[in-house]
């Protein structure tokens, strides 16, 4: 996973996406983060938004330092710029995430919202001060 996003990205609205579309970049809040930890890779599912909807977003890694220290850096109250393509079929996504996971007590199909974003790298938003 690559954390560095390139400043010059469009940043798109959420509910401005309509069907499947590459390298899109959003700026979000996110509203709940699930962790799945599997042999030798890191499923996490997370619920975002902007001002004009939500959708999840799901980030998949290796059971590496990398893939945690980005999980554990990510704050609830901060704003991120986050990058990854959406597909077109959320029945495929969930599918997919179910045979992976192989729990359905853990995964269910309503923990994804109308659209899913597979990540390809995220990057906290420094705040901007006033007067500094």
């Amino acid at each position: 996973m690559n954390n560095e996003v390139l400043n010059d990205n469009y940043v798109s609205k959420i509910s401005h996406i309509v069907g499947k579309v590459h390298n899109v970049s959003f700026e979000v809040f996110f509203d709940d983060i699930k962790i799945f930890e599997l042999e030798n890779s890191m499923i996490v599912l997370m619920s975002m938004r902007d001002g004009t909807g939500n959708m999840s977003a799901v980030l998949l890694g290796a059971k590496d330092l990398e893939t945690k220290n980005t999980i554990k850096n990510i704050n609830l109250n901060d704003k991120y710029l986050i990058t990854g393509n959406i597909p077109f079929d959320l029945d495929y996504v969930y599918e997919g995430l179910r045979e992976r996971i192989k729990d359905d007590k853990k995964i269910k199909k309503e923990m994804l919202k109308n659209k899913v974003l597979f990540v390809k790298a995220i990057q906290k938003i420094e705040h901007k001060r006033n007067g500094v």
